[in-house]
């Protein structure tokens, strides 16, 4: 009942491979490096209007996300530092406008905290009036 399909959404999702080298129009290293991710995919997952107490319960004192996601399948591909697009298109250009920011597990469920972004198109991301330069060091 709390997983039926009738309730799921389409999203899209993209994790994180890690970072690369810049390299330059002739092939060179710039010297600077740049976040890697896969490319999106298309997953339907239980999306809650907004957080309330069900979920604080769920993450603990934890209150700074927009969101969740709820799924019964043990095996989805979601990490913590996902992209999020939700009501968006990533294969028309539109930026992730959710990341994921904490995963609560059980015996037969999965839940993620997902916190609204406002993202560039070039995906740098701005949460508090700070850009986020791509370093995946920083808490978006």
């Amino acid at each position: 009942m709390r997983n039926q399909t009738a309730n799921q959404r389409t999203l899209y999702f993209a994790n994180h491979l890690g970072i690369a080298d810049v390299f330059d129009d002739n092939g060179y290293r710039t010297g600077e490096t740049a976040d890697t991710w896969t490319t999106p995919e298309k997953i339907r997952l239980n999306i809650s209007t907004a957080k309330g107490e069900l979920e604080n319960e769920a993450f603990g004192g934890f209150i700074d996300y927009s969101r969740t996601l709820f799924t019964t399948n043990m095996d989805c591909p979601i990490k913590v530092g996902s992209r999020i697009w939700i009501s968006k298109d990533p294969a028309k250009g539109d930026p992730h406008n959710y990341i994921v920011v904490r995963k609560a597990d059980s015996k037969n469920a999965l839940r993620y905290a997902i916190k609204e972004v406002d993202t560039a198109a070039d995906g740098t991301v701005n949460t508090t009036g700070k850009v986020n330069n791509g370093d995946s060091n920083q808490s978006a």
